[in-house]
């Protein structure tokens, strides 16, 4: 009879500490997860500031070109307009779309 009995409480022990370690793997499994979504983030934030940056550079150039250029060529804004037009088209949606689908996901 002791035999079961040492039996069942290895089995009792063995349930439990399953049990542990199923808790402690969701937990590391959040907190991957956790750590996933705020890499995500700061790549998604740091392009759209870089890329604000890059726009911001380049207009300040073309705006010292253009202080210095003929005035048949003061008009030729296109590069700006598209860079511009990139930011506030492309840009700005993946980032609101990327931040808004991980850190909402939580919940």
């Amino acid at each position: 009879m002791s035999t079961q009995a040492d039996l069942e409480k290895l089995i009792a022990q063995a349930s439990e500490d399953t049990s542990f370690a199923q808790k402690d793997f969701d937990a590391q499994k959040r907190m991957q997860e956790a750590d996933d979504r705020s890499n995500i983030g700061k790549i998604i934030i740091w392009a759209f500031v870089c890329l604000i940056a890059a726009i911001i550079f380049y207009i300040i150039v073309t705006g010292l070109v253009l202080l210095f250029a003929e005035d048949e060529q003061r008009f030729q804004l296109a590069p700006v307009e598209l860079m511009v037009q990139v930011l506030s088209s492309v840009m700005l949606p993946i980032v609101t779309l990327v931040l808004g689908y991980y850190f909402a996901k939580d919940k």
